[in-house]
């Protein structure tokens, strides 16, 4: 939008500065003018004295002569001095007009190269204040997809502290229930991871499930299969659609002290959330990491 002000202001500058050089020219044009007629006025006045003194000289020489001579004299004389004139005349306004012109020209060729100065200064302060605009767009923008990143962050603390709660949960589970139950707990959990990973995460799951080791390979799989079965059940009770399902669960976590989107609560329900903003893959990486610890403690202890 400032780029097209920008636009429309040079354009509507433009018009004003070529009819300022028009309405500059006409002023000169009416000034030489009247320069010019003042110059004949003048000249004209100085021929006319001219011509009364040589009319006076001539009728007085007209008076002392008195002969068929003086006619002749007085036609040479008259020509010459029409000559005369006309010759001085002719200089005069010609170098009049060359002095003229040419100051003109000089004038108007400085007021043509300040004028240009200006317009060409002016453009360079368009483009100043373009460029100025679009940095301030880019710092904008880098502003914007640092709070998204910061966004993603909180999630993924919000996660972690579904992840540490899970791990307290099944603990407790483990210790409370019939070593059977928990190995059966723990089989179908392993099931589940082997579907969401690849197979050297399948085969860490097996070994521990199999010794009646807890496992937490496959981690995030649990939490959203949690979050999915309680996100499901609420919106078919209350009869949601997917949006208003996910702009209640950001609200609620809102209320509950998290900061999160209504575009992560989907993105997380649909199992969609890129790879490198997506937690899901820190947490089954970490879930590997522990497991193989479990594996090495189950180990040594074996030996």
């Amino acid at each position: 939008m400032p780029v097209l002000v920008l636009t429309a202001v040079f354009l509507f500058v433009c018009p004003l500065i070529f009819m300022g050089i028009v309405t500059m020219w006409m002023l000169l044009k009416q000034k030489i003018s009247d320069e010019l007629s003042t110059c004949v006025t003048k000249i004209k006045h100085e021929i006319a004295d001219d011509l009364s003194a040589h009319g006076t000289k001539i009728a007085n020489e007209l008076d002392a002569k008195n002969n068929t001579t003086i006619t002749v004299e007085i036609e040479r004389i008259l020509t010459d001095v029409y000559k005369k004139l006309t010759a001085e005349i002719n200089t005069k306004i010609s170098n009049e007009l060359s002095t003229r012109l040419s100051e003109i020209n000089t004038e108007l060729n400085d007021k043509l190269t300040a004028e240009i100065k200006k317009i060409n200064s002016r453009d360079a302060g368009y483009a100043s204040e373009a460029q100025k605009l679009f940095n301030d767009m880019a710092t904008r923008i880098n502003n914007i997809e640092e709070a998204c990143y910061n966004n993603f962050a909180l999630v993924n603390a919000s996660i972690e502290a579904l992840q540490n709660g899970l791990i307290q949960h099944y603990a407790i589970t483990r210790r409370n229930q019939p070593n059977e139950a928990d190995q059966q707990s723990v089989s179908n959990h392993s099931e589940a991871s082997n579907r969401s990973h690849i197979s050297s995460s399948g085969s860490s799951s097996g070994s521990s499930s199999g010794s009646g080791q807890l496992t937490f390979t496959g981690i995030s799989l649990t939490v959203w299969n949690q979050f999915k079965q309680i996100f499901d059940r609420i919106k078919t009770e209350k009869n949601f659609t997917l949006e208003e399902m996910c702009l209640t669960v950001a609200m609620e976590i809102r209320e509950l002290g998290g900061n999160i989107k209504k575009t992560t609560v989907q993105g997380f329900y649909e199992r969609n959330i890129k790879k490198k903003d997506g937690y899901i893959s820190t947490l089954d990486q970490i879930g590997l990491w522990v497991d193989s610890k479990n594996n090495d403690s189950l180990a040594d202890n074996t030996e």
